[in-house]
């Protein structure tokens, strides 16, 4: 065995020969016996950690491993949400333009309950899906003009279904409000009830409203030239534009 002796003056260790661990006192070779000893235990030990080493290292590969995994699925499974997502949006949008064709084909029933019904779905789809409310105004006031009557004493106000859709439209409010959203020019609304109707900047060329209830309805910055208002209600009514070049006799504040 060889044995070595630490040197402080030179910070080494240098093997003895056997002549000079002959003469190291009894103390002393015990001492260099004991550090042999802790040295081949130390080496061994370490030889024993070096298994143990690779194998955490061997498991943090495999943890790396398997996060990388799990995170390609969490990106798999975001992207099949948002492929799921397009698809209920797209689903959704079809049930939509399904109930609006359903709701525009009955307004040409020959039932008058399923043309009221109409207008009131024709609402929801506007109220629901801001996308189909400007639509939706459009389809109810081109009936409105189509359908609107000029009253009589026999046939006095008029019909139910375009009352309905006067409701609808006095009610509606613009998704993104701009200039002349609602147009009825020409409409014949005698003795209609537009009482707090919401009908501002609204375009009412030649509107027939003589006998027309107006109570606080909103109808500011509305364009109506040459309607006529004979005996209507326009109490609270809002500015109204273009009504000056209405022949006089045609505005009245009351009957």
């Amino acid at each position: 065995m060889t044995w070595f002796r630490w040197r402080p003056e030179e910070r080494a260790t240098a093997p003895l020969s056997r002549a000079e661990f002959a003469t190291l006192q009894p103390i002393e070779r015990a001492e260099l016996h004991r550090a042999a000893q802790d040295s081949r235990r130390q080496f061994v030990t370490t030889l024993l950690q070096i298994p143990a080493t690779i194998a955490v290292l061997g498991g943090l590969l495999l943890t790396a491993q398997g996060l990388a995994q799990t995170a390609k699925s969490v990106e798999a499974s975001r992207e099949e949400l948002l492929i799921a997502r397009k698809g209920l949006e797209v689903a959704q949008k079809g049930q939509v333009t399904d109930r609006f064709t359903k709701a525009v084909e009955q307004l040409g029933s020959a039932s008058m309950e399923v043309r009221i019904g109409a207008a009131y779905a024709l609402e929801n789809i506007g109220r629901d899906v801001p996308d189909y409310r400007q639509t939706t105004v459009d389809v109810l006031a081109s009936y409105v003009v189509g359908n609107g009557r000029t009253s009589t004493k026999k046939n006095y106000g008029q019909a139910r279904d375009v009352r309905a859709m006067l409701t609808v439209l006095g009610r509606v409010r613009p998704a993104h409000p701009k200039q002349e959203w609602i147009d009825l020019s020409h409409a014949r609304l005698g003795d209609a009830d537009l009482s707090d109707a919401y009908l501002p900047r609204a375009r009412m060329y030649g509107v027939f409203l003589a006998g027309a209830e107006l109570f606080g309805a909103n109808l500011s910055d509305s364009i109506m030239p040459f309607s006529d208002f004979s005996s209507a209600y326009l109490t609270k009514t809002g500015q109204l534009r273009g009504v000056a070049e209405t022949p006089p006799r045609q505005v009245g504040s009351g009957r």
